[in-house]
Order: C-alpha cells, then structure tokens, then sequence
C-alpha cells in the first residue's frame, strides 16, 4: 500500500483462529525505529516482546497488523526519521482497511 518510490515494508496480518465476519482490528506501531515487527531490535539483540502483544490481541478476537521498520528484517533499508515512520503507519492502516476480516468502523 504505498507510492512509487517508497521502501518495500513487509509484515503480516494476523487473523484470530474461528473469525466469523469482520473484526476489530489494531495497527500496531513498534518503538521509534530499529525493530523487526515482532519486536527484535539490536544490535546488541533485544526482544521487546512486540510478538507477545500482537499474538495476544489476536487471540482475543482482532485483527493484527505488523511490519518490519525500513531496514530490519525483511523490509527495504530507508533512513529512518519521524515523517518516514508517520508514511509507513499511513501505508499500514490503507492496508489493514481493505482486508476482508476487517470491520473498518473498528480499527
């Protein structure tokens, strides 16, 4: 979900097991920059436990959305700076609007 030009992002939605029709859903933002999006950072390696939180909220029922920031994990390298990050959570929001299991009234 982005403009031409702009650093490949890679992430995953997580989809709770049984949904039945649309759900809540959460875009879930990670620290301010160098972290994969289940919470890795480094170096030195930290877990942040980013990967714990979005599994949870998926097993209560919503919808999750993360991505790797520019540069980690499987995402494009892009210097990383306030406005880069704002554009990748716009970019992360279109995407999680126009997936099917997601109610948009409730994200």
């Amino acid at each position: 979900a982005g403009r031409a030009g702009e650093p490949g992002i890679v992430g995953e939605v997580l989809i709770p097991a049984g949904l039945r029709g649309p759900a809540p859903a959460v875009l879930f933002l990670g620290a301010s920059g160098a972290n994969d999006r289940y919470g890795f950072a480094g170096p030195p390696p930290v877990d942040l436990g980013y990967h714990e939180i979005g599994d949870a909220l998926a097993r209560e029922g919503f919808v999750v959305l993360r991505y790797d920031e520019p540069g980690y994990g499987e995402s494009e390298n892009a210097p990383l700076s306030y406005l880069r990050q704002l554009e990748d959570a716009r970019r992360g929001l279109r995407m999680l609007l126009v997936q099917a299991e997601v109610d948009p009234d409730r994200v």
